[in-house]
């Protein structure tokens, strides 16, 4: 291009494109996916959470779990805490911050109100994405669900794990809360990036996390398993796209916390 057109407190392409050596500046590369702890240590992760998650499903199943909603809730606290701490220790070997793996910290209140509204936002259209999905699966389900004694007896089944006293209660609350933060922390901040860095590919890290999040539900059942599943991708797509697990955390403590009360007072109302 002849510079004589450019105005005269204009730099020329060639000028503005140089750095100060003299070479042009490199061009911008993809972001590539590191990994925040060593894959051993993952491994030993996942073990320990698939042989929980079979242990705790077949515990349920012979009915020599842990007698009563409390001391589920205490074991369920206690087991998420140590998860976390083991996988805190993993990535701060690795030179990793736990603020590394939340993401990008609030700097103002204004922070705080989009996390909160995209929370919210993403709580609605993922329970009528679930509630969609598992009536396409089994349709008979929505009948189920208007019908008293459907209701009835689909409570049966969690029946143990609903809270009824307000000790319950408070603790089904701080259980949810220890899910929301933990489980975001270990799945999305931990796991997903872990499979994104070992496959190279940010969508094959989000879908193996929640193949494992999902196993982490065995207990539940096939059906609710898969769904459960297929929740952790949404977190997931969530914190891949938001940079944070903090939006996540939110919804997913939301969640848990409704999903218990709600069943609690219908438990109340079917059984009167």
């Amino acid at each position: 291009m002849n510079n004589e057109l450019l105005p005269p407190d204009q730099p020329s392409i060639a000028t503005a494109t140089e750095s100060d050596n003299g070479h042009a500046p490199a061009p911008p590369t993809k972001q590539q996916h590191k990994p925040v702890a060593s894959y051993l240590h993952t491994a030993v992760v996942i073990a320990l959470m698939v042989g929980v998650a079979v242990m705790s499903a077949t515990t349920i199943k012979n009915g020599t779990g842990p007698k009563g909603p409390f001391a589920e809730y205490v074991a369920t606290i206690i087991w998420l805490w140590l998860l976390v701490a083991l996988v805190g220790v993993g990535v701060h070997k690795h030179g990793v911050s736990v603020r590394e793996l939340i993401g990008t910290p609030w700097k103002s209140f204004d922070d705080v109100l989009i996390d909160l509204a995209i929370a919210g936002g993403f709580w609605f259209a993922s329970v009528l994405l679930l509630a969609g999905l598992k009536f396409i699966i089994n349709p008979g389900l929505l009948h189920a669900a208007s019908s008293p004694n459907g209701v009835q007896e689909s409570l049966k089944s969690i029946a143990p794990l609903i809270p009824h006293t307000s000790r319950e209660i408070f603790f089904w609350i701080l259980m949810s809360l220890s899910a929301g933060f933990c489980e975001e922390f270990v799945f999305r901040g931990y796991l997903q990036k872990q499979f994104s860095a070992l496959a190279k590919n940010a969508a094959l890290g989000i879908i193996f996390s929640a193949v494992i999040f999902g196993i982490g539900h065995l207990y539940q059942g096939k059906l609710q398993m898969a769904l459960i599943g297929a929740y952790g991708a949404m977190f997931g797509i969530l914190a891949h796209f938001r940079k944070s697990l903090r939006p996540g955390m939110i919804a997913h403590a939301w969640q848990d916390i409704l999903s218990g009360l709600v069943a609690s007072m219908l438990l109340q109302h079917a059984t009167k």
